[in-house]
């Protein structure tokens, strides 16, 4: 709260949202709107002001430039010579990387998927062979087209679903990309989302032989997982097809 309550002006996405917090802590420096649509010559504005003033950044709900405006007004700030430093908050990223059960890094930070289908394809395309984690933000109205788009253009991955993270209502469900689009066909999305997602799978030098495939199917069974999920699975790491896998289950359902 010092800088909140030292710095001469708050650039905010939504002063009306910044405003609660101000009042909240009895906070009376001045705010000014800066969002997505600021012009350059409003964002000049208030690069040269910083000359004389001390200003912060502060977003709505999530971290200033990560999917948030923000980023042309830092790198216009340091052409200009001036000192830019993160007072870093609560970050959906990296909450929703850490409770998501997959590998934290190296992950991908994508953001929003273009809401044109053909420049999502696109995207997705470029992404399906990386071996990293993934991390989406997707809001509620598009969430059920997000995760088909996923499904269709990276395959039936592991993900983690988090919403209101760090909020009242924080939730993760953990499953497959498949599973998700059954679990939201019929339950309406609230809340902001952000989506952790497998990287893609890397075939082993050498296909595993069948005694290790067994062991393997043997444990997902055990822990209570069907046949053709843990076929599957294995054959993701087997280097061999999935029917194949299919067959080496110890008991069929």
């Amino acid at each position: 709260m010092d800088v909140l309550s030292t710095v001469d002006l708050l650039l905010c996405e939504d002063t009306r949202v910044t405003r609660k917090l101000l009042t909240h802590y009895g906070i009376g420096t001045p705010v000014a709107s800066f969002h997505a649509h600021t012009t350059v010559a409003e964002r000049a504005k208030w690069v040269e002001r910083l000359s004389t003033q001390d200003l912060a950044l502060v977003s709505d709900a999530g971290m200033p430039t990560l999917s948030d405006p923000g980023a042309e007004l830092v790198a216009e700030a340091d052409r200009h010579g001036h000192e830019v430093r993160s007072v870093p908050g609560p970050s959906a990223p990296a909450a929703a990387l850490s409770v998501s059960g997959l590998p934290a890094a190296p992950h991908v930070f994508v953001g929003f998927l273009p809401r044109r289908a053909g420049q999502r394809a696109a995207m997705l395309e470029s992404l399906a062979s990386l071996p990293w984690t993934l991390v989406f933000f997707e809001a509620p109205h598009r969430l059920r087209r997000t995760l088909d788009a996923l499904f269709t253009g990276l395959g039936d991955r592991e993900l983690s679903v988090s919403r209101e993270l760090t909020k009242l209502y924080e939730e993760t469900w953990r499953g497959t990309l498949s599973e998700a689009q059954t679990r939201w066909r019929d339950l309406a999305p609230r809340g902001e989302y952000t989506l952790v997602v497998s990287g893609a799978p890397q075939t082993p030098a050498e296909p595993w032989p069948d005694e290790r495939v067994v062991t393997a199917l043997t444990e997902l069974q055990a822990a209570g997982m069907g046949a053709k999920e843990a076929s599957r699975r294995v054959a993701e790491q087997a280097g061999h097809p999935a029917r194949h896998i299919y067959r080496l289950w110890p008991h069929h359902d």
